[in-house]
């Protein structure tokens, strides 16, 4: 019996410390601000599931003002990609996304299809920070959108642009305060705390961190505010917080701009074709601002064709986004070109391929974190010294309204510790593109020398997020494998130099055709093909019956030499018509900056069919004006002729009206 009460009141003395113990956690549960995770359908913005994936879907809700009890609880959208391995890694991959400003989710695409090895044991998840994207209240400043449209087609001073920007910023920030958005509280250290709260609401031990750009700025808060919980981070064009982007961003531009020249003079076949790239360079950037050309874009709102004036300066930023992007870079020294020599129909395609919206990167989050974090830190007189040193570039900053509007947007101001390297042991990789111009290889250096376990390497030839594709991905992909062992650089020393594009079959006509067929496709603007296309079938089809059944009665040599001739013109149309689709298929696959400028070189000859065509279509309209004269064949078959050619015709003169020939 003895023993039985013992074990009774052992029993009963660990229960009640279980008791005891959930009693204690109660509270904390209990007082947690956040309602946790809710799932929801995915709503992607024009991108549909493919089959067999699963994408999973939800919200995370957080309180607005993480310093307030009792505070309003905001929405942010998240998004589970699920890897196909049935056996998955049990700690996935949180990506966090550009900006402050750009949306997680858009990143879908690439993910799902695009970065299949980091998929191969992972889940991937994406993360509207508070204020971005999908997330519930969105900062996003619409007002900038009309400010774009009103003033595209005009030329404005610095003074002038500044002073639109902080008013459009003040009826943005006036919006969002009437709406109840407490500009103080979307910070970075908000939005770490945010990144922890998911991690804990989803049920992970541990993740991997993938920030790009001002994503890795993020990681980095996580990594000193929230540890617990990251296996490791990626930091791909890092932005430590103890650098000033104002206050470097000339210098920054202008030695992306010599690396981005001295890759070209080290390359033989662009050293040769571009022996000056830089004084190229200058030339076209003051030809523009000196004498602007006005073009017709597709306005961003509407998609109707508008006025748009192309400046010294709109080449300028466009080129400094260009080396941004690695796929446009080694389109740039043949782009200055054909810049010079101002062919409309190839500006307007520039515009149209890669538009510069001034207010792109202008959103309520953009103001509260750079106002919030950065504003305090900022030196003027730094920034001012930057922009006189390299004037070339000094628009960069002097045209950002950022720092003026801070005093009014009431984003609240960062402690010291926001402006100081971060410490810590995590095993992390750190990537950095040659040619970016935003955060320089010496950031990433920056950012690595504090962090004890990582691993550091410069990509030759790269933009930025250079772990988004290519060397730099299968780097990712070996360190999240294994975060304690440097990942083998092969691929590094493999890239060399950028590969630049020196020639191109050159024809204006490509790239809205290209437009139609793989971006904006309307059947109702191909209508006209297809009704030519359905005439040319039937003559192919009715003209060798009809052969065969008039064996015995032979027409005149003119008629069989009439039906030869529109056969021959038809395949020959219709044979243009393949090889340029497939033409342009093959090159937006392999190269599709090419499709801006035209084709690849050895696709001149190609272009000689068209003018082949509408010499034969004369013939054909002229032959089919014989063929009533003369009554030869039933009435309905040169009514069918006289289609025939009409339509051989047409072919032509829309090749014409699209600015093929």
């Amino acid at each position: 019996m003895r023993g039985i009460e013992a074990w009774t009141r052992r029993l009963l003395a660990l229960a009640a410390a279980v008791v005891l113990a959930l009693l204690v956690a109660a509270p904390a549960v209990a007082q947690s601000p956040g309602g946790g995770f809710e799932p929801s359908p995915c709503a992607f913005h024009a991108y549909t599931i493919p089959a067999g994936e699963r994408i999973d879907c939800g919200f995370l809700v957080v309180p607005e003002d993480r310093d307030t009890a009792g505070s309003r609880t905001i929405r942010l959208a998240v998004a589970i990609i699920r890897t196909h391995n049935p056996a998955p890694a049990p700690d996935p991959i949180l990506f966090l996304a550009d900006g402050p400003g750009a949306s997680g989710l858009d990143a879908v695409s690439h993910f799902v299809d695009g970065a299949p090895g980091l998929r191969a044991e992972r889940d991937i998840i994406l993360f509207d920070q508070r204020g971005a994207g999908d997330s519930q209240p969105s900062l996003r400043c619409s007002e900038f959108d009309t400010l774009e449209q009103a003033t595209r087609a005009r030329r404005l001073s610095l003074d002038e642009t500044v002073a639109l920007d902080i008013q459009t910023a003040g009826a943005c920030h006036d919006r969002l305060v009437a709406n109840g958005v407490q500009l103080s509280a979307y910070t970075t250290a908000a939005a770490a705390a945010d990144v922890n709260d998911l991690r804990l609401a989803l049920g992970y031990g541990e993740w991997n961190l993938y920030g790009v750009g001002y994503g890795t700025r993020l990681a980095l808060t996580v990594m000193r505010d929230h540890p617990v919980g990251v296996r490791s981070a990626v930091l791909d064009s890092a932005m430590p917080p103890q650098v000033s982007w104002w206050e470097t961003a000339a210098s920054n531009a202008n030695r992306a701009f010599d690396a981005f020249f001295a890759g070209c003079a080290a390359q033989p076949a662009c050293g040769s074709a571009y022996p000056d790239l830089a004084t190229s360079f200058s030339a076209v950037v003051d030809a523009y601002n000196k004498t602007p050309l006005t073009v017709r874009t597709p306005d961003p709102a509407t998609g109707l064709l508008e006025p748009e004036l192309i400046t010294g300066q709109r080449l300028l930023l466009g080129s400094y986004g260009a080396l941004m992007d690695t796929s446009q870079i080694p389109f740039l020294p043949l782009t200055l070109t054909r810049l010079s020599s101002r062919d409309l129909g190839f500006v307007e395609n520039l515009a149209t391929a890669y538009p510069l919206v001034s207010g792109a990167s202008y959103s309520g989050l953009w103001f509260s974190v750079q106002c919030h974090h950065e504003a305090p830190f900022s030196d003027a007189a730094k920034i001012r010294a930057d922009a006189n040193s390299y004037p070339r570039f000094s628009d960069i900053v002097l045209r950002d309204p950022t720092l003026a509007i801070c005093p009014a947007w009431g984003a609240g101001q960062a402690g010291a510790v926001e402006n100081q390297p971060i410490h810590s042991d995590i095993p992390t990789l750190v990537l950095a593109g040659e040619y970016d111009p935003v955060q320089p290889p010496a950031w990433g250096q920056l950012a690595a020398s504090t962090l004890r376990h990582s691993y550091y390497f410069l990509l030759p030839g790269q933009g930025h997020g250079v772990s988004l594709q290519g060397c730099g991905q299968d780097l990712t992909v070996q360190f999240i494998q294994v975060p304690s062992v440097a990942p083998v650089p092969g691929c590094v020393a493999g890239l060399g130099s950028q590969q630049f594009v020196t020639a191109a079959y050159v024809n204006a006509g490509v790239y809205p055709v290209a437009r139609r067929l793989l971006f904006h496709f309307d059947p109702w603007q191909i209508l006209p093909v297809v009704a030519g296309g359905g005439l040319f079938a039937s003559a192919l089809l009715a003209w060798p019956v009809a052969a065969l059944l008039n064996r015995r009665q032979p027409p005149p040599w003119l008629a069989t030499f009439a039906r030869w001739l529109a056969a021959f013109t038809v395949l020959l149309e219709c044979g243009f018509a393949a090889v340029l689709g497939w033409q342009i298929w093959q090159v937006n696959v392999q190269q599709p900056g090419l499709l801006v400028f035209g084709l690849p070189p050895e696709a001149a000859p190609l272009f000689v069919l068209p003018w082949l065509a509408a010499a034969l279509s004369v013939g054909l309209l002229g032959l089919a004006v014989w063929a009533w004269k003369a009554r030869y064949w039933s009435l309905a078959s040169r009514v069918h002729y006289t289609l025939i050619a009409l339509a051989a015709a047409g072919f032509v003169w829309l090749l014409y009206s699209w600015g093929l020939m």
